[in-house]
């Protein structure tokens, strides 16, 4: 199995932790920005997404986590506001 995680300026990691160890003993994890440039977390950590969104298409997500953190930027983002 193959499940995202969508990362953003702010995302909060701690949220996602233990789910993402989990998932990983299970397939693979793609992480998935708004666009692929780094991003930090609220922690601090510094990332950069595998795809952007724009490069995904629906039928190849089986499972999407988002963390909570800072949405404001993702509410700005087109793809995710249907």
């Amino acid at each position: 199995m193959k499940f995202h995680v969508l990362i953003y300026d702010g995302f909060v990691s701690f949220e996602i932790m233990l789910a993402t160890y989990l998932l990983k003993t299970k397939g693979d994890m793609v992480t998935v920005g708004l666009s692929t440039d780094p991003v930090s977390s609220y922690e601090g950590f510094k990332l950069i997404p595998s795809v952007s969104i724009p490069e995904l298409k629906a039928d190849d997500i089986q499972l999407l986590l988002i963390p909570g953190g800072d949405i404001q930027e993702i509410n700005l983002t087109r793809p995710l506001t249907l």
